[in-house]
């Protein structure tokens, strides 16, 4: 059975490997000198990122009896 906080760090998990593959994108299409799709690739990283950095600060958070955190 997955409980609530193992499937939001699958979720978490998930969502940092989509943004490992924009990086990717991005690179790759720097190399083959498409400009446009390399500045899509990039706003999809700084949407990931930012999303990640104002969702840790926004939503509750359950701290368990070793210290860690997940989301509520």
């Amino acid at each position: 059975m997955i409980t609530k906080r193992f499937g939001v760090r699958i979720i978490e998990f998930l969502l940092a490997i989509h943004v490992w593959i924009h990086v990717v994108e991005f690179i790759a299409a720097c190399y083959e000198r498409a400009y446009i799709t390399a500045t899509i690739a990039a706003i999809g990283i700084l949407t990931f990122v930012s999303a990640a950095v104002f969702l840790e600060n926004g939503h509750n958070h359950v701290v368990n009896k070793k210290g860690e955190s997940y989301g509520n």
